[in-house]
């Protein structure tokens, strides 16, 4: 009777590609910044329908403490030239894995088609979400790219940054750190946040 109400209440949550530095593809950071540059973040949203959410190049979501609208990565269009600039005509194939249902490979042939401009040929991978989650927790696996989602167990910044990047808890299988980032640098910073408690 014209009474309905629909509401859209956000999550801590977002979706991202894993870029396995493991790989000789994504080892170097340049390349890896390429990529960065040449998604087309709102086209994937747009893909996804109306309140899939927000473009960002963040790895803490929108409402989180600690977040912060950097803006390093363009967030509403490619920006192909600066993407080709950081590849500087590097040419490669990377293998993507993502699940079979739909929402995963929709985005895949945008992030297909997003790489192909700047020399990167991209080879889908599609798999149930189980199969594809326990093939890229193995080390070793042989992907390049993953395409995945993380939503907070608990709201603070460690259940993303050190969770999905902390190079020190890598194993032999089973890990969540499906980029294989391990630089003691960043570790140890990472290391170091997680000891702070409060605004700090």
């Amino acid at each position: 009777e014209g009474r309905q109400q629909y509401f859209v209440n956000p999550t801590l949550a977002f979706r991202y590609l894993a870029l396995n530095t493991e790989r000789p593809l994504f080892a170097g950071a340049k390349l890896r910044r390429a990529v960065n540059y040449a998604l087309d973040r709102a086209l994937l949203i747009r893909q996804r329908g109306a309140y899939a959410g927000r473009p960002t190049d963040q790895y803490l979501p929108y409402g989180l403490a600690g977040f912060r609208d950097e803006r390093i990565y363009p967030l509403d269009r490619a920006d192909v030239a600066t993407a080709k600039g950081l590849a500087a005509g590097a040419k490669g194939k990377a293998v993507l894995y993502t699940c079979n249902e739909a929402p995963c490979p929709e985005p895949a042939q945008i992030i297909q088609a997003n790489l192909q401009e700047i020399g990167i040929d991209v080879e889908i991978r599609q798999f149930e979400r189980a199969v594809q989650f326990q093939k890229q927790g193995v080390r070793r696996e042989p992907f390049d790219i993953a395409f995945d989602g993380w939503q907070a167990d608990y709201a603070d910044p460690y259940d993303f940054v050190n969770v999905l990047l902390d190079g020190s808890r890598l194993q032999k299988a089973n890990n969540v750190n499906f980029s294989y980032f391990d630089d003691p640098v960043f570790v140890e910073k990472m290391h170091a946040a997680a000891r702070l408690s409060g605004d700090e």
